[in-house]
């Protein structure tokens, strides 16, 4: 075989592993938003919008760890839970998923972020130790963060 057709195939081969890549991160995508769906107690008919998902996991997560945390770090837990972040950059574009939505998500220090309710105008401690967001996970910080609201606590 000639050194020419052994260099076809070896670019061809890289040429259907990069498509193969990128047809098991879609493939990945629309099975978490199938996943999504399937747990939603709702009956529309319509399937999410990527965004929308991720934007949701996002607001799960920071339930579930009941503090703010680095962008890498969510877009690490959103893979895990095989959560879709599309972009040449995902870990920016979870970033950028949060800065948009400023009703959910606040910006607590330069690549932090948490829920809007947890924001504060005490400066948030990195990860790892002591924060003013309350130490407790889903329901009851939800909890704790309503009663702080109303001056409660």
């Amino acid at each position: 075989m000639s050194k020419a057709i052994i260099k076809e195939i070896q670019d061809d081969v890289a040429r259907l592993r990069s498509e193969r890549d990128r047809i098991d991160s879609l493939l990945e995508h629309y099975l978490a938003v199938l996943a999504d769906k399937i747990g939603q107690e709702d009956s529309e008919d319509t399937v999410s919008p990527q965004g929308k998902v991720m934007d949701d996991a996002m607001v799960a997560i920071y339930e579930e760890v009941g503090h703010p945390m680095r962008t890498k770090e969510m877009y690490d837990l959103l893979k895990k839970r095989g959560i879709f972040v599309p972009g040449a950059d995902p870990i920016k574009n979870v970033g950028a998923h949060q800065s948009l939505d400023k009703e959910r998500f606040y910006n607590s220090e330069p690549g932090m972020w948490g829920l809007a309710k947890w924001k504060t105008d005490k400066p948030v401690s990195p990860v790892g130790t002591p924060s003013p967001v309350p130490s407790a996970s889903g329901k009851a910080a939800n909890i704790l963060a309503q009663l702080k609201d109303k001056g409660i606590t």
